[in-house]
């Protein structure tokens, strides 16, 4: 997932992610995995300055790392807060 430079700076990403983080959460998740190439230096102080967390690939479990592109060699983990379930 991307914005196209011409749609950047305007808080679209972090609506994006929000989105992803909620939908996350609504389906019983803790946490979130990403990958991006490690050349992409403003990429990665994005998500930790969004608060995710720098981790080694051999920290994600099998079947996630298999859904990552070949070229994905920085990751990153979010933990999600939870959601009170209303009865």
């Amino acid at each position: 997932m991307y914005v196209q430079k011409e749609y950047r700076g305007n808080g679209l990403a972090l609506q994006l992610i929000q989105t992803v983080k909620e939908r996350a959460r609504q389906h019983g998740l803790t946490y979130l995995c990403l990958g991006t190439n490690s050349s992409m230096e403003k990429t990665k102080r994005y998500y930790e300055k969004n608060g995710w967390t720098p981790i080694d690939r051999h920290s994600l479990p099998s079947n996630v790392l298999a859904a990552f592109n070949i070229a994905d060699d920085a990751f990153f983990k979010l933990t999600l807060e939870c959601i009170p379930q209303v009865p």
